[in-house]
């Protein structure tokens, strides 16, 4: 696996987010505890439980890592992918326009997102991914700084 493709167009670590970080225990700890109460057996006799079921699995999935450069994670249509892509950079750090509106308005929910698309540009993508690996490695989550 390329490094790379670990980042986001818009400059987040795909490895630290709620996404991946989170979601795959909080949503196998639900399965768990449903199984538990017998849904497993008798759920799908519920309305709507099988498509639930079945997304509840995904979430919990983490041989399937998501990622925004191979658009199977993030919005569609998400506008910083686009014009990261039409100007041909890995990510928006990197960008001669960073940061822009789209990634100011953005980074309003990810309070270290300007900050470390700054350090990307200021020591290069390698050694940024090295730092955020680090951070990973010592349980930082995007999800748990969030603001909403």
């Amino acid at each position: 696996m390329n490094a790379k493709s670990e980042v986001t167009y818009c400059g987040l670590y795909c490895p630290n987010c709620g996404a991946r970080c989170h979601l795959p225990q909080r949503a196998s700890a639900l399965i768990e505890e449903m199984k538990v109460g017998g849904y497993d057996k008798w759920g799908h006799t519920l309305e709507g439980f099988t498509p639930f079921w079945k997304f509840l699995h995904g979430l919990a999935d983490v041989s399937f890592p998501k990622r925004c450069q191979e658009e199977t994670c993030g919005i569609p249509n998400c506008g910083m992918r686009e014009c990261a892509k039409k100007k041909g950079i890995d990510a928006c750090p990197l960008c001669d326009e960073y940061p822009c509106e789209m990634i100011q308005e953005f980074s309003k929910s990810y309070p270290t997102m300007v900050f470390d698309g700054q350090r990307m540009k200021e020591i290069g993508m390698q050694a940024w991914i090295a730092e955020q690996e680090t951070r990973r490695q010592n349980g930082f989550c995007y999800g748990d700084i969030r603001c909403r």
